[in-house]
């Protein structure tokens, strides 16, 4: 099972950042994880980096996924027949689902939300509806966070303390 990072030209990838680095340094080891893109062309984010794709979203298999992160931006970069297929398919297939900012709404412009809560449908600035995790943009470490405990990043609650201590609040641990 692999975690793949959807990127499209312009995503904002500063919200998906620390969610890698989770994943790179789980408390149960690295987690496979590749970035997708529609065509698997190489992207240009938002902040200016270019950013090589490992896979092209036609040729992931949806039963292989275990996660599908979808970044902000102009979600109408990556919208179409292959994006949707692929992710109806991961959610049908019980993946985890994580979006932020702009990601969001290419999850409800695929069905996805349909009858679920998000942060479109809450007050909250990140939400989590069985394996789906919505998120504002600036709660892009409480995002990190809900997928991270999805994903089993965490040792335990302490862990998620001491992670949101350090990442959020920026305090130091010794």
């Amino acid at each position: 099972m692999n975690n793949y990072f959807l990127i499209y030209d312009d995503c904002c990838f500063y919200e998906i950042v620390l969610l890698g680095y989770f994943l790179r340094y789980s408390s149960s080891g690295e987690q496979p994880m590749f970035y997708c893109s529609k065509g698997g062309r190489d992207i240009n984010t938002a902040e200016g980096f270019t950013v090589k794709a490992d896979i092209a979203v036609e040729d992931i298999t949806p039963e292989e996924v275990r996660a599908l992160i979808i970044p902000g931006g102009p979600v109408n970069n990556v919208m179409g027949t292959e994006t949707a297929s692929l992710l109806t398919a991961a959610a049908n297939h019980g993946a985890v689902i994580g979006a932020i900012c702009g990601g969001v709404e290419l999850l409800e412009k695929c069905g996805i939300l349909e009858g679920r809560s998000s942060v479109h449908t809450t007050e909250s600035d990140v939400t989590t509806d069985g394996k789906i995790v919505t998120a504002l943009p600036n709660a892009y470490v409480d995002f990190a966070v809900e997928v991270g405990k999805l994903l089993d990043v965490f040792v335990d609650e302490d862990d998620v303390k001491e992670t949101l201590e350090f990442f959020k609040f920026h305090k130091n641990i010794e």
